[in-house]
């Protein structure tokens, strides 16, 4: 389950392009989106269904005056409203999965900082390794079960370690064992590995209502209701370059099954993650979208209302505590609108 609130607002004032004529613009922007996912596997394969509901609720407005007192005194005023509601619920069937590697990082993490401390001196086998995994996995029994947890799951992996003979007994020292206890102070972003693809097959319902006051012209109510089916198929994708190196994408295309060549969306999303401390990350990612709405104003006469924007990040991300973090960010935005017209009106 996933939701997001967009606000966006700007006021131009008054500019004044002549001694006789003054302008202003005022502009605010709302957007509320709401998503459902489900995802079962069927047994222990590769194989798994997909369902989605989602909306998107968009408000848009824009008030322009413009004031001219010479040659002939004139004033008008014009205000633009636009409500759009889309909703959509998507069903389908997807193959691969995608893992959390947080516990393997950690892990990781462990038998490095011990190799360094000179405990652990002969590579782990991968046997070996995977147990150690499976003991830090369950981290969360011990933040539940005890007020103080670190010292217990601590003391259960030098056991682990010992019982493994990655360590000889009695060989770690209290200074190794906080070294220990340090890789569950780092804070990082779940790192996901591994693929998958799927495919889904759905329906969008679409609810626009225009409207406009204008003083110097005829005003106008335009209201639009609109379905449609679409195909859905999408990649998401995960991978550890290195133990401080993650790289993650994801690839959203939807197909509308009338109007294919104006009306497809598409998303994605690449991001590259370089952990530069134990509480800072280095992060640089590259978004690709386009989104289908209908057209801003009269509905009667376009088609929709087509907008492509690519985006390049890059920033450093200062983790706080639990879920809060700061971030510096540089952005990149390159945007495109365009208006798709349909002859006579909007189907």
């Amino acid at each position: 389950f996933a939701g997001s609130f967009l606000y966006n607002g700007s006021g131009g004032g008054f500019a004044s392009q002549t001694s006789t004529s003054e302008s202003s613009r005022d502009q605010k922007d709302v957007l509320a989106s709401l998503r459902w996912m489900y995802q079962h596997f069927l047994g222990e394969g590769e194989f798994h269904v997909i369902s989605s509901v989602g909306g998107d609720y968009r408000l848009n407005y824009r008030k322009y005056n413009q004031t001219t007192t010479s040659p002939i005194p004139f004033s008008s005023e014009e205000v633009t409203r636009m409500f759009n509601l889309d909703a959509n619920a998507i069903a389908g069937i997807g193959f691969g999965r995608m893992r959390d590697g947080s516990f393997v990082y950690r892990a990781l993490r462990i038998i490095e900082r011990l190799a360094e401390d000179g405990v652990i001196t002969q590579p782990l086998t991968r046997n070996q390794t995977l147990l150690l995994v499976d003991r830090v996995a369950h981290v969360r029994e011990y933040t539940t079960n005890f007020e103080r947890f670190e010292k217990y799951l601590v003391h259960d992996i030098v056991q682990e370690l010992e019982r493994i003979g990655a360590i000889p007994a009695g060989s770690l020292s209290p200074f190794s064992a906080l070294r220990i206890a340090e890789g569950f102070r780092e804070t990082v972003e779940p790192r996901f590995f591994g693929w998958r693809v799927y495919y889904g097959f759905g329906v969008v319902q679409r609810q626009t209502l225009s409207e406009s006051d204008q003083s110097s012209r005829q005003a106008y109510h335009d209201y639009l209701k609109n379905q449609f089916t679409m195909h859905r198929i999408g990649l998401e994708y995960g991978h550890s370059l290195s133990l401080s190196t993650h790289l993650y994408g994801d690839v959203v295309i939807d197909i509308p099954t009338r109007r294919v060549s104006t009306d497809i969306a598409a998303s994605s999303n690449t991001s590259l993650t370089y952990q530069l401390g134990e509480r800072v990350d280095l992060v640089g990612s590259y978004s690709f979208t386009r989104t289908v709405l209908p057209p801003f104003g009269r509905i009667t006469g376009f088609a929709s209302y087509r907008e492509t924007t690519h985006t390049l990040n890059c920033g450093v991300r200062f983790f706080i505590e639990d879920q809060v973090s700061f971030n510096v960010n540089a952005r990149l935005r390159n945007w495109r609108g365009e208006q798709n017209y349909a002859n006579p009106t909007y189907p």
